[in-house]
């Protein structure tokens, strides 16, 4: 009986794609490299290599220093031996969450904003107006007479959300101002009308948030006052928007460059329904919305050249039982945001599928 082999349309390298088309750490990384030159060849190795590299200028005329680094090399041997005439070389193996020493590498001075040692959590699969971070998979394929033949394939990552994602909660503590005059109130624009002078009292509201934000799911926080026994606070309304800043850095300008918009805000929570707030007593914050997004897919994380840095912004009107108008002196809230669970590795149908539709041909003995 004639044995059969999986052949494909096109050479190179086939995954079981996951649903999402991205992986994070972790996942099965399982697919073949498919070699079937047309005339027959007989093969005595096959690599795979998987590798991360960040690149701040690589779309700049301004900046010639070379500022890619390396951020994740993995390297698995397919076959190495006496000549064989096969067409597919299968492989699994974990995506890893961590980087690791990859060339090429460069001494990176320490700075809050970025890292500058390995070890630290491999960043997104990202691309700016002229920045980037890109994984690829190369198959390297030594044949007896085609010699070496090389096949690249991009692969995206994500981070995701897992057991050792930091579950803890930032408190975030506002004084208040306070107007002794009218205001007429105008959420979209601000206080139209405002007095002249401001009077700061020991009023306070403090807001309660994850410190890390989950793509897909509902903002969850808390907010409380703090007032004096005599007053009573009431919210008119509050503006919850997420805000993404973005850092470059590179071997000509290694302080960095001025953070920039990475993009639009976005509006996560809007209450415009007056609500009195209970002195010192947290309040939902799902239950003052009246409007809710899902948090945006935007993912913030920082390595040797890029960040890209998350902030909510607040934006919130209180009166007092006193007539009083109280509004933020500031409103922004360092956060985190990544992928929810198992973002990656949730397969098509259930079961992974290979991206390129096999055929089978007969093969001769």
């Amino acid at each position: 009986m004639a044995e059969t082999e999986v052949t494909f349309l096109t050479q190179g390298i086939k995954l079981e794609t996951p649903k999402s088309g991205t992986y994070t750490a972790g996942d099965k990384v399982i697919g073949l490299v498919h070699f079937d030159p047309l005339r027959k060849d007989r093969v005595t190795e096959v690599d795979l290599s998987l590798y991360g590299s960040s690149d701040p200028d690589w779309d700049t005329d301004g900046d010639d220093s070379k500022s890619e680094t390396g951020l994740l090399t993995l390297n698995i041997t397919l076959y190495s031996g006496a000549p064989v005439v096969h067409k597919n070389f299968p492989f699994e193996f974990t995506f890893p969450a961590l980087t690791n020493h990859a060339g090429p590498s460069h001494e990176w001075a320490p700075n809050h904003r970025f890292e500058h040692g390995y070890g630290h959590p491999l960043p997104p699969t990202w691309e700016g107006d002229f920045d980037r971070i890109r994984y690829r998979l190369t198959a390297r394929i030594v044949s007896e007479r085609r010699g070496t033949t090389t096949f690249t394939r991009k692969i995206k990552y994500t981070p995701s959300k897992n057991a050792s994602t930091d579950s803890s909660w930032i408190g975030y503590t506002c004084t208040l101002f306070g107007f002794f005059r009218s205001a007429r109130l105008n959420p979209t624009e601000g206080l139209e009308e405002m007095a002249a002078s401001d009077t700061v009292t020991s009023n306070q509201v403090i807001f309660r948030f994850p410190k890390v934000l989950v793509s897909g799911e509902d903002l969850l926080g808390s907010i409380s006052v703090r007032a004096p026994s005599s007053e009573q606070l009431k919210l008119w309304y509050l503006i919850v928007d997420i805000n993404l800043k973005k850092g470059i850095r590179t071997l000509g300008n290694p302080a960095g460059q001025k953070p920039r918009p990475a993009y639009r805000p976005a509006r996560l929570l809007c209450s415009f329904s007056p609500t009195i707030l209970p002195n010192e007593q947290p309040t939902d914050l799902l239950t003052l919305c009246k409007s809710l997004c899902p948090v945006p897919p935007f993912y913030t994380f920082k390595t040797f050249n890029i960040y890209v840095a998350g902030y909510l912004q607040i934006k919130a009107l209180f009166t007092s039982s006193s007539g009083k108008l109280y509004r933020l002196a500031s409103s922004d809230v360092p956060v985190s945001i990544v992928g929810p669970p198992g973002f990656g590795n949730s397969m098509e149908g259930g079961k992974p599928r290979l991206t390129d539709k096999p055929f089978l041909i007969p093969q001769k003995k």
